[in-house]
């Protein structure tokens, strides 16, 4: 079998590449620039929250979240507790009383190109809890003109 220099030197250079973008996937981190947790429904809500950024607890706090205001969520933003530029985060949510809960973990495959990450933690109406991405970061988490707080300096401005 007669194997050309070019052919071995295109196979050893995809390897080489797929070996790298693994690496770099490892060194890749993600900031947890902002939270908030809002309210869709009409009664303030208690809600249990975690944090553990790269597999350690470093947030664990009830929060109670005012009601909505007709179609605008009450909303608490989380000031920053935790640290940034890390491989990995863990969201972990439940109403307060409750046993069972929402989790969602966070890595460099769900961040945009900055590495940066704001995410939002909804509870219903019905009591149901989500978690979503927003893009870019907001000023102000219902949607409204406010401050603006990310965990770089943890102050608002």
């Amino acid at each position: 079998m007669n194997v050309s220099r070019r052919s071995v030197l295109g196979v050893l250079g995809v390897g080489a590449l797929g070996g790298l973008a693994g690496c770099t996937m490892l060194d890749q981190t993600v900031s947890l620039r902002q939270l908030v947790l809002a309210n869709e429904a009409d009664d303030e809500r208690a809600v249990n929250l975690l944090v553990e950024a790269d597999g350690t607890l470093v947030h664990w706090a009830t929060e109670t979240v005012p009601p909505a205001d007709g179609t605008v969520p009450g909303t608490v933003q989380i000031g920053c507790t935790w640290p940034v530029d890390v491989p990995s985060y863990r969201l972990s949510t439940r109403l307060d009383g409750e046993s069972e809960w929402e989790s969602w973990e966070i890595d460099a495959t769900a961040v945009h190109d900055d590495g940066e990450l704001c995410r939002r933690i909804t509870i219903d109406e019905d009591g149901e809890i989500s978690e979503q991405s927003i893009t870019p970061c907001p000023s102000d988490p219902s949607g409204l003109e406010a401050i603006e707080f990310t965990c770089d300096d943890r102050s608002a401005r």
